[in-house]
């Protein structure tokens, strides 16, 4: 039996009187023991935070939400969350196998397992959320999709259900989406002072086009409401169509598509184009449809901020020419382009106190962290024994020179323009993650986790 302090000869007694077994006491740390607990019973950590009369749904079933809207399954479901909300987590999923469903937290990026949910009360957890969500519990062979919004005291979560049939049963994914938490300021999102002043710079033109680049998760939403937060003011008006809508904006008209009724981001853009915009936010660029009428709002007089899922800045510039634009609409409408990454930081809690995780024995710690290429963080409670605790933004941001426009208009590939990037002091994605791992803000483990080599 594991405990936190020896217990005394009477606790230990009764015990094994109690218990009618023999005990063997192991020793733990107060902060490892309560880590365990709280991983493995989640129906202790706190659940009022989400109360189950705050849960509120788009869809109701009164019977059928009454069955199984109390007891142990609430609690464990809304404990789940609680929890999950608390580590901040992206993303909570509930994967099944034959003896359990399994539950993971993406934490800062990284899948982490956290709880199990026993097989007798699988198909009561993954019924309990579809109903929360507003989900038909009764069709398991197609996928669905929900949303669920819970108030908590001091937060509210936007979740956003998707299910997946399976082998086993279904697989569940919760989007999660913490509305109460204030948009990042642009100083706020971890570029150098030079990137920050040019894209401030082009921030500040009347036209023009302005491209953030990157895979999923990698932050582009957050750096859009950034500039948008900067750019809102009287006088200014500014429209959004987003894929959801994941903030609100006070003085912002925001619009989401809806493709059940061939409400896109180009029908969109035609609309706002007869709407008299300043500024147009596209949540990502995906055709050849939407590039085009993009663009040429760019180069009318608008500023137009979009994303587009690609490796590095002068990737995105032959993506555009790869789905059908012409040269020129790209070099005359383009201002400025990001490509960015998000890389976990150590966890301030361990950072450099005792053997790193994986690392070294005792004698060899000073020389390790003297190095600024090793993994300093040991892991501890606070960041869940993974050694990273938050994470910061790697950017590279290319700014269409007359250089640049002119490599456009020959159709030169992504090589020849990132070189003549390069000549101009532009630093890429790997150089700029390279200096976090010289300043001991992370390791070279999770530089080459997340930069493409």
């Amino acid at each position: 039996m594991v405990f936190a302090y020896p217990p005394s000869a009477n606790d230990l007694s009764d015990l094994i009187f109690f218990t009618g077994m023999g005990i063997e006491v192991v020793l733990s740390s107060p902060e490892t023991l309560g880590s365990l607990i709280e991983k493995y019973y989640p129906e202790r950590v706190d659940s009022k935070e989400f109360a189950g009369d705050t849960v509120y749904y788009e869809h109701q079933s009164g019977s059928s939400l009454q069955q199984l809207g109390k007891g142990r399954i609430v609690e464990r479901v809304n404990a789940i969350i609680s929890r999950a909300a608390s580590m901040q987590a992206s993303d909570i999923h509930f994967e099944p196998s034959d003896s359990s469903l399994e539950v993971r937290y993406r934490v800062d990026g990284v899948l982490q397992e956290m709880d199990s949910v026993p097989a007798d009360e699988q198909a009561a957890v993954v019924s309990r959320i579809k109903l929360m969500a507003g989900m038909d519990i009764a069709e398991r062979r197609r996928p669905q999709d929900g949303r669920i919004t819970m108030r908590g005291l001091d937060e509210l979560l936007d979740i956003r259900v998707s299910s997946v049939p399976t082998r086993n049963n279904e697989k569940l994914v919760l989007r999660l989406l913490n509305k109460s938490e204030k948009l990042k300021d642009l100083s706020q999102l971890g570029m150098t002072e030079s990137d920050l002043t040019l894209f401030r710079k082009h921030l500040s033109r009347p036209q023009g086009m302005i491209l953030v680049s990157g895979p999923t998760g990698s932050g582009k939403s957050t750096t859009l409401y950034a500039a948008l937060s900067y750019l809102a003011r009287p006088g200014v008006n500014i429209m959004t169509v987003e894929d959801p809508i994941e903030y609100e904006i006070s003085g912002i008209t925001q619009s989401q598509v809806k493709p059940d009724i061939k409400y896109d981001f180009s029908t969109a853009l035609r609309a706002f184009l007869r709407q008299d915009p300043d500024i147009i936010m596209v949540g990502e660029v995906r055709d050849h449809e939407t590039a085009q009428i993009a663009l040429r709002a760019a180069m009318t007089g608008h500023l137009v901020l979009s994303t587009v899922h690609t490796n590095d800045a002068a990737s995105t510039i032959t993506r555009l020419i790869d789905i059908g634009i012409e040269p020129y609409l790209v070099a005359s409408s383009i201002s400025l382009v990001i490509a960015q990454r998000l890389m976990r930081t150590y966890c301030p809690s361990c950072r450099g106190g005792g053997t790193p995780v994986g690392g070294p024995s005792a004698p060899d710690r000073e020389s390790v962290i003297d190095n600024p290429f090793s993994k300093t963080s040991r892991g501890c409670s606070s960041c869940n024994n993974s050694g990273y605790r938050g994470r910061i933004g790697v950017f590279e941001v290319l700014e269409i020179t007359e250089e640049v426009r002119n490599a456009i208009l020959n159709r030169c590939p992504a090589h020849v323009i990132e070189s003549i990037s390069r000549e101009k002091g532009v630093c890429g994605l790997s150089e700029q993650a390279m200096k976090l791992v010289t300043e001991k803000k992370t390791s070279m483990e999770e530089l080459h986790r997340v930069i493409p080599c």
